[in-house]
C-alpha cells in the first residue's frame, strides 16, 4: 500500500488501525506498536507510512 493512498484519513482513524493491527499475533515483533507515548509523536505523515507499512505486511502474510 503506497501512504499517499492514505491522504484524507483522518488522524484518529490511522489511531484506531494501528491499535487495532497491534494485537495481531503477525505484528508482535514490532515493539513500537505497544507504546502509545511513541505513536503518539509520529506526525501524519509518518503515521501514513506505518500504517501501509502493517497492511502491506499483513497483505504478504496472507499470500
Amino acid at each position: 500500500m503506497n501512504p499517499a493512498e492514505l491522504v484524507g484519513v483522518d488522524r484518529a482513524e490511522l489511531l484506531r488501525t494501528v491499535d487495532d493491527m497491534a494485537e495481531l499475533p503477525l505484528f508482535q515483533h514490532r515493539p513500537e506498536l505497544r507504546r502509545p507515548r511513541l505513536l503518539a509523536l509520529l506526525d501524519d505523515d509518518a503515521l501514513r507510512v506505518l500504517v501501509a507499512e502493517l497492511v502491506a505486511e499483513f497483505r504478504a502474510a496472507l499470500r
